[in-house]
């Protein structure tokens, strides 16, 4: 049995969706929703589904609904399904200030309804085979730049980049951020394109994170030490590696008995 399924939003991340969901047994494209027509009815032409222009036309014809709108409208778009009682998926950052997103928390716990943000790097393979290593951080170094898109442009890079590596750090670290130091440089326009943030938990941990929409190239890494394993994980490529002190322990010896001559 298939779940009918809306995308809100016709721009890259909801023509992303748009082919996923048109290609899942489980799942039925019934229509994207977009504020211009014109990119609605192309989407829905390529994916062969109805094209709407406002999002509450769409309630009574799902399940479920996906939001892959601008950031700023993502409470706005999302809370009327929520009311009916439709789960959505909503594209990261949840809200663009968190008042609204725990409104939206809050309703959809009244309604018994899902509310699922893309953090998809959540699923990315190195992260899940990571979270079988009993690792607990005490410094984590994350860089995370590209080059710009020009989407998700009505946010900085800390909504648009950063936030996948504050997810996973906090993900990680389980401790509560007690001190936070940030510096963020706009080139482009009003928000910023380039953040360095240093976080200090209270278990001691300190995370270091760069983000930047402003590179040559793309790049997506962390590196996490703990006194029980060393972790570097490059995203991109899906590729990670675990070095574990227990696994090291001739070598560890070796080094400590070693003298400076040798």
């Amino acid at each position: 049995m298939s779940f009918r399924v809306a995308v809100i939003g016709a721009g890259r991340m909801g023509k992303l969706h748009a082919r996923v969901l048109s290609q899942m047994d489980q799942a039925e494209l019934v229509c994207v929703v977009d504020i211009n027509p014109a990119a609605a009815d192309a989407l829905a032409k390529q994916r062969s589904c109805k094209a709407l222009y406002q999002a509450t036309d769409a309630i009574d014809m799902v399940d479920a609904a996906v939001i892959a709108v601008p950031t700023v409208s993502h409470v706005q778009v999302a809370t009327p399904f929520v009311q009916a009682g439709k789960p959505v998926l909503i594209e990261k950052p949840i809200a663009n200030d968190p008042a609204e997103a725990e409104q939206l928390i809050k309703l959809a716990g009244k309604t018994g309804t899902g509310v699922q943000v893309g953090h998809t790097e959540r699923f990315n393979p190195t992260v899940l085979a990571m979270q079988k290593h009993a690792i607990k951080p005490k410094f984590i170094e994350a860089y995370r730049i590209s080059p710009f898109t020009f989407r998700s442009a009505d946010v900085g890079v800390v909504f648009d980049m950063m936030i996948h590596d504050i997810d996973l750090i906090l993900m990680l670290v389980r401790g509560r951020v007690e001190q936070v130091h940030a510096v963020g440089v706009n080139v482009l326009g009003q928000h910023e394109d380039i953040c360095n943030a240093r976080l200090a938990f209270d278990n001691g941990c300190v995370a270091n994170i760069t983000a930047s929409r402003l590179a040559i190239k793309t790049e997506r890494k962390m590196r996490i030490f703990s006194e029980e394993a060393y972790v570097t994980v490059d995203y991109v490529r899906k590729l990670g590696i675990v070095i574990e002190k227990s696994r090291n322990l001739d070598l560890i010896q070796m080094a400590r008995e070693m003298d400076i001559d040798d």
